[in-house]
Protein backbone atom coordinates (compact mmCIF):
# COMPACT_ATOMS: atom_id res chain seq x y z
CA UNK A 1 0.00 0.00 0.00
CA UNK A 2 1.34 3.43 -0.92
CA UNK A 3 0.65 6.44 1.27
CA UNK A 4 1.58 9.10 -1.31
CA UNK A 5 -1.91 10.61 -1.33
CA UNK A 6 -2.34 10.69 2.45
CA UNK A 7 -1.88 13.76 4.63
CA UNK A 8 1.59 13.97 6.18
CA UNK A 9 1.73 14.87 9.86
CA UNK A 10 3.96 17.95 9.93
CA UNK A 11 6.49 18.84 12.58
CA UNK A 12 5.27 19.00 16.12
CA UNK A 13 4.19 22.21 17.73
CA UNK A 14 2.69 24.20 14.89
CA UNK A 15 0.24 26.95 15.77
CA UNK A 16 -1.31 29.76 13.78
CA UNK A 17 1.59 32.21 14.17
CA UNK A 18 4.25 30.05 15.85
CA UNK A 19 5.17 32.87 18.23
CA UNK A 20 6.48 30.32 20.72
CA UNK A 21 8.27 27.14 19.61
CA UNK A 22 9.71 24.28 21.57
CA UNK A 23 9.72 20.73 22.74
CA UNK A 24 8.03 18.64 25.36
CA UNK A 25 8.51 15.34 27.13
CA UNK A 26 6.42 13.25 29.50
CA UNK A 27 6.85 10.15 31.64
CA UNK A 28 4.09 7.56 31.86
CA UNK A 29 2.92 7.07 35.44
CA UNK A 30 3.46 3.39 36.24
CA UNK A 31 2.08 3.52 39.79
CA UNK A 32 -1.09 1.76 40.91
CA UNK A 33 -2.90 5.12 41.14
CA UNK A 34 -2.36 5.97 37.48
CA UNK A 35 -4.92 5.53 34.72
CA UNK A 36 -3.55 3.81 31.62
CA UNK A 37 -3.69 6.10 28.57
CA UNK A 38 -5.53 3.45 26.52
CA UNK A 39 -8.10 3.07 29.29
CA UNK A 40 -8.52 6.82 29.73
CA UNK A 41 -9.00 7.30 25.97
CA UNK A 42 -11.22 4.18 25.71
CA UNK A 43 -9.01 2.72 22.99
CA UNK A 44 -8.47 -1.03 22.56
CA UNK A 45 -4.77 -1.74 23.16
CA UNK A 46 -4.93 -4.97 21.14
CA UNK A 47 -6.15 -3.13 18.03
CA UNK A 48 -4.37 0.23 18.36
CA UNK A 49 -0.76 1.28 19.05
CA UNK A 50 -0.60 4.91 20.22
CA UNK A 51 2.54 6.51 18.76
CA UNK A 52 1.85 10.22 19.23
CA UNK A 53 -0.49 12.92 20.47
CA UNK A 54 -1.27 16.60 20.00
CA UNK A 55 -2.78 19.01 22.50
CA UNK A 56 -4.46 22.13 21.10
CA UNK A 57 -5.66 24.98 23.31
CA UNK A 58 -7.21 27.76 21.23
CA UNK A 59 -7.81 29.76 24.42
CA UNK A 60 -10.55 27.42 25.60
CA UNK A 61 -10.33 25.63 28.94
CA UNK A 62 -10.89 22.23 27.37
CA UNK A 63 -8.89 22.32 24.14
CA UNK A 64 -8.60 19.35 21.80
CA UNK A 65 -6.61 16.14 22.19
CA UNK A 66 -5.64 14.07 19.18
CA UNK A 67 -4.01 10.67 19.47
CA UNK A 68 -2.06 9.26 16.55
CA UNK A 69 -2.41 5.49 16.55
CA UNK A 70 -1.59 2.60 14.25
CA UNK A 71 -4.50 0.28 13.45
CA UNK A 72 -2.67 -3.01 13.98
CA UNK A 73 -5.40 -5.05 12.30
CA UNK A 74 -5.67 -2.95 9.13
CA UNK A 75 -1.91 -2.51 8.71
CA UNK A 76 -0.91 -6.03 9.75
CA UNK A 77 1.54 -4.67 12.31
CA UNK A 78 1.67 -6.90 15.36
CA UNK A 79 5.08 -6.10 16.87
CA UNK A 80 7.79 -3.48 17.17
CA UNK A 81 9.84 -5.38 14.58
CA UNK A 82 6.89 -5.37 12.15
CA UNK A 83 6.55 -1.60 12.66
CA UNK A 84 10.24 -1.05 11.91
CA UNK A 85 9.93 -3.22 8.79
CA UNK A 86 6.91 -1.22 7.63
CA UNK A 87 8.65 2.13 8.20
CA UNK A 88 11.73 0.87 6.35
CA UNK A 89 9.59 -0.18 3.39
CA UNK A 90 7.08 2.73 3.28
CA UNK A 91 9.12 5.52 4.88
CA UNK A 92 6.49 6.49 7.47
CA UNK A 93 4.22 5.27 10.23
CA UNK A 94 0.59 4.84 9.08
CA UNK A 95 -1.51 6.53 11.76
CA UNK A 96 -5.14 7.32 12.33
CA UNK A 97 -5.78 10.75 13.84
CA UNK A 98 -8.24 10.17 16.69
CA UNK A 99 -9.97 13.19 18.27
CA UNK A 100 -10.85 12.47 21.90
CA UNK A 101 -14.19 14.09 22.66
CA UNK A 102 -14.35 13.17 26.34
CA UNK A 103 -10.72 13.50 27.46
CA UNK A 104 -8.77 16.72 28.05
CA UNK A 105 -5.02 17.33 27.97
CA UNK A 106 -5.22 18.16 31.67
CA UNK A 107 -6.79 14.76 32.41
CA UNK A 108 -4.05 12.96 30.51
CA UNK A 109 -1.34 14.91 32.34
CA UNK A 110 -2.94 14.39 35.75
CA UNK A 111 -4.02 10.76 35.39
CA UNK A 112 -1.59 9.08 32.98
CA UNK A 113 1.67 11.01 33.24
CA UNK A 114 4.05 11.13 36.18
CA UNK A 115 5.73 14.26 34.93
CA UNK A 116 5.49 16.64 31.98
CA UNK A 117 8.07 19.15 30.81
CA UNK A 118 7.42 21.70 28.10
CA UNK A 119 9.92 24.34 27.02
CA UNK A 120 8.91 27.12 24.66
CA UNK A 121 11.11 29.83 23.25
CA UNK A 122 10.03 32.94 21.43
CA UNK A 123 10.27 32.68 17.66
CA UNK A 124 13.60 34.00 16.45
CA UNK A 125 15.41 32.78 19.56
CA UNK A 126 14.43 29.10 19.53
CA UNK A 127 17.76 27.93 18.13
CA UNK A 128 19.96 30.20 20.29
CA UNK A 129 21.67 28.90 23.41
CA UNK A 130 20.56 30.49 26.69
CA UNK A 131 22.64 30.87 29.85
CA UNK A 132 20.84 31.39 33.16
CA UNK A 133 22.76 34.22 34.84
CA UNK A 134 20.35 34.87 37.71
CA UNK A 135 17.24 33.43 39.35
CA UNK A 136 14.18 35.26 40.61
CA UNK A 137 10.62 34.70 41.87
CA UNK A 138 7.41 36.60 41.17
CA UNK A 139 6.27 37.66 43.60
CA UNK A 140 9.61 37.81 45.36
CA UNK A 141 9.90 35.18 48.09
CA UNK A 142 11.43 35.94 51.45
Amino acid sequence: MSYDDWEVLQRAGESTNDNWLGTSAADTDMTINAVDLYELAKIDRKRWMIVGMDFFGYGRPRGDVYLYAVDREREGIDSHAAMLEHVGREGSIPVTSILLHEVTAQQIMEKSFKSVHMQLRHRGWEDKQMHIVDRSDVPEQT
